[in-house]
């Protein structure tokens, strides 16, 4: 009880040069910051919320290849997570999934295909013109199946013959 009854107390209750200051100071502060924020607020919402019922949701609830894309008169609650679900997995607000386009491009957007599942593995460059050591040949050089680089020179027998270079 003492300390509400302290005149440093009632000092601060009572000075009103700072609460005549602030309601003046905070009713402009007040009319500023909500004229550009409430408008702003209130757009992306409604920004939000009309264009999700204006864009058309085009796919289909079948199994993929029994049905193209058409479409929908669903709404799209969200969309498939890209690490367990595949690309354009949509489930819609009714409690049925599907797949949508929309869905198919924010996925692909969210997690781009990653090349190397896509690449074809490629070979070394084959060449298919290997030379067979002790081979005839008539002259030139070339390379045994094992990498060895040959050469067409004459043998111990006389002959042209595919050697070690």
């Amino acid at each position: 009880p003492l300390p509400f009854q302290s005149s440093e107390h009632s000092l601060d209750v009572e000075s009103t040069p700072a609460s005549e200051t602030s309601p003046s100071t905070s009713t402009s502060v007040t009319e500023d910051a909500p004229q550009p924020t409430l408008p702003a607020t209130e757009e992306n919402v409604e920004g939000v919320n009309i264009d999700q019922p204006q864009e058309e949701v085009i796919g289909f609830t079948e199994a993929p290849g029994a049905a193209q894309p058409t479409p929908m008169e669903k709404t799209i609650e969200s969309c498939g997570d890209v690490s367990l679900h595949e690309t354009g997995t949509a489930f819609f607000s009714d409690g049925t999934s599907g797949w949508t386009q929309q869905c198919s491009d924010e996925m692909l957007a969210a997690n781009p295909p990653v090349q190397e599942a896509a690449a074809v593995y490629e070979a070394p460059a084959v060449q298919e013109n290997y030379v067979h050591p002790g081979a005839y040949c008539s002259g030139g050089s070339g390379v045994s199946k094992r990498g060895v680089p040959m050469t067409c020179a004459p043998a111990s027998d006389g002959r042209m013959r595919w050697q070690s270079a």
